[in-house]
């Protein structure tokens, strides 16, 4: 149990029938720690960082290159056929 609420217990037992909210609030007028009572922290050193790949030449991604070389694979759309057009020959009587 913490120093801290070990000093609440103590003043909300001298004062019978006090509300724990008011001890809390009365024994913080009171309280005088002691210091830090956690552990110190380590220092942190300094984190790696990722290198970039030599000798990448697109920034797409594989998808990206998935996606050209399909493209350049599909079948071109057949174009429609055009009807050549009737010529108009004037019959003449014989």
């Amino acid at each position: 149990m913490s120093n801290w609420i070990k000093h609440i217990k103590a003043v909300r037992a001298a004062h019978k029938g006090m509300s724990y909210k008011d001890a809390m609030k009365i024994a913080g007028k009171s309280y005088k720690s002691s210091g830090p009572s956690h552990k110190k922290h380590h220092k942190k050193t300094g984190r790696h960082t990722r290198k970039g790949r030599k000798g990448r030449k697109h920034r797409g991604g594989a998808h990206a290159a998935d996606a050209a070389d399909a493209a350049d694979a599909a079948e071109p759309e057949p174009e429609p056929v055009k009807k050549p057009k009737k010529k108009l020959v004037k019959k003449t009587k014989a």
